[in-house]
């Protein structure tokens, strides 16, 4: 797991209690000004986010250490052309 993903999870539980503790606070003073609909909805979003990151990392790994046992070559990151390389490779692919 990356270092953005484990601190989204670590983070997760906080946003999910300030956002229920907002949720509170707002049907506390003004009864029916929280959309409970819509609070439900991106929850539900967020677990399929989830739920299909998962499934990438689970069906994708295989693939990709099959793909890295099978290399043609390396590069080894050692001069700044091989950065730009990088750069420029990954720019390519992105817009692709």
């Amino acid at each position: 797991m990356t270092f953005n993903s484990s601190i989204l999870l670590y983070l997760l539980p906080f946003v999910l209690f300030f956002a229920l503790a907002e949720g509170l606070v707002m049907s506390w003073r003004q009864p029916g000004s929280f959309d409970w609909k819509s609070w439900a909805c991106s929850l539900g979003d967020l677990a399929g986010r989830y739920v299909v990151l998962g499934a990438v990392y689970v069906l994708g790994s295989p693939l990709l250490a099959f793909v890295y046992k099978h290399r043609l070559f390396d590069i080894a990151p050692t001069g700044l052309a091989t950065y730009v390389l990088l750069f420029f490779s990954l720019e390519f692919f992105y817009y692709w």
